[in-house]
């Protein structure tokens, strides 16, 4: 599964650096969490990530209320009046979503061109992991590839391996 991805998503819509390349050395897991899905609050809007994200957040809000439309990573409009009661925090959720599902396609594209003829297949996918059912004879050349292709964009991920699921293993 990709560690901390809607901050690292958040750190890409907005050209922003983490400092150690690890979201929570700067900000703990439960204010990044509060602050991103619940408005920034005023004690918190110093540090240097939600600076960025409330000034870029501002431009994204005043080009949706002039253009009337939400622009997509690919390109697609959101119209304003198919979204009930805009506000800013509800048009980072919407762009949070459409960055995730962006890179999701890119990267799991990638994937299935690796294991086209393989016998190992994709059995879940959800927003930020991958649980494959990998055949023996695949493990050593064919899951560094997948790791490979699942940060390709620089999302780093950590990787469980099992028996079963009930039996998964960090890595």
């Amino acid at each position: 599964d990709y560690s901390s991805y809607h901050p690292r998503i958040i750190a890409k819509m907005i050209d922003y650096e983490f400092e150690t390349g690890n979201p929570y050395d700067e900000i703990p897991k439960e204010i990044m969490f509060q602050n991103i899905y619940g408005g920034i609050r005023d004690e918190y809007a110093w540090f240097p990530f939600f600076a960025k994200l409330s000034e870029w957040l501002e431009g994204q809000w005043e080009e949706f209320n002039s253009t009337n439309r939400l622009k997509l990573p690919w390109g697609t409009n959101i119209y304003k009046n198919r979204i009930e009661n805009p506000n800013k925090n509800k048009i980072l959720s919407y762009l949070i979503q459409a960055y995730e599902t962006y890179y999701n396609t890119l990267t799991l594209d990638r994937v299935l061109k690796l294991l086209d003829g393989k016998k190992t297949k994709i059995v879940l996918y959800t927003y930020d992991s991958i649980l494959l059912d990998v055949a023996k004879e695949d493990i050593k050349t064919l899951l560094p590839k997948i790791k490979q292709e699942l940060e390709a964009d620089g999302f780093p991920t950590r990787m469980s391996v099992g028996e079963n699921y009930g039996a998964l293993i960090k890595k």
